[in-house]
């Protein structure tokens, strides 16, 4: 019991440091614009989060449509995909059997349209205006520091792009980005 206790602050602990490192990464400020491989993007997403998903037994599905070459900040990018995922993962209805996140990413006209969606708890709709808000959490059944929402908004930002959010309560949530090719 015990070492599962100090398992769970060590993961929360590293999470932590995961996102003040991405928000430091994030006020540095300069973008680094390169080509960007969204099947590369989407791959390591699967690493990180694979034992995750396996072990919440959560079906992971991705989908790509990328016909035309995209120019944006890779590092700001993987920032947006992991936190969306991360979220998606984390915040799924315990009494679920056919659990889901969907991450679909197509380029076309110009735009990367990044949309990530779940059938988790969902976001009650008081507390929609608030969840970029550094430091803020909406609810309190996952650990979490409430900055990787904030780190999102913020890469979203310096990327000129927008974010959109739908959620239903123990519906799910969907996240659309939207960012332009530079």
């Amino acid at each position: 019991e015990m070492t599962d206790l100090l398992s769970a602050s060590l993961t929360r602990l590293n999470n932590f440091v995961d996102h003040i490192f991405d928000y430091y990464k994030l006020k540095q400020g300069e973008l680094n614009i390169e080509e960007i491989n969204f099947q590369s993007l989407i791959d390591q997403q699967k690493d990180i989060h694979g034992t995750a998903v396996k072990t919440k037994k959560i079906r992971l599905e991705t989908s790509l449509n990328q016909q035309m070459p995209f120019l944006s900040d890779a590092l700001k990018l993987q920032i947006i995909i992991y936190n969306l995922l991360s979220n998606a993962i984390k915040y799924q209805r315990i009494d679920n059997s056919d659990k889901y996140v969907k991450l679909d990413i197509s380029i076309a006209n110009g735009n990367a349209v990044i949309d990530v969606s779940d059938n988790g708890i969902g976001i009650e709709k008081e507390f929609m205006p608030k969840i970029f808000d550094v430091f803020y959490r909406a609810t309190g059944l996952e650990a979490g520091a409430g900055i990787g929402l904030y780190n999102l908004k913020d890469a979203v930002t310096k990327l000129n792009g927008e974010v959109k959010v739908n959620s239903d309560i123990n519906s799910g949530t969907q996240f659309t980005v939207i960012i332009p090719s530079k």
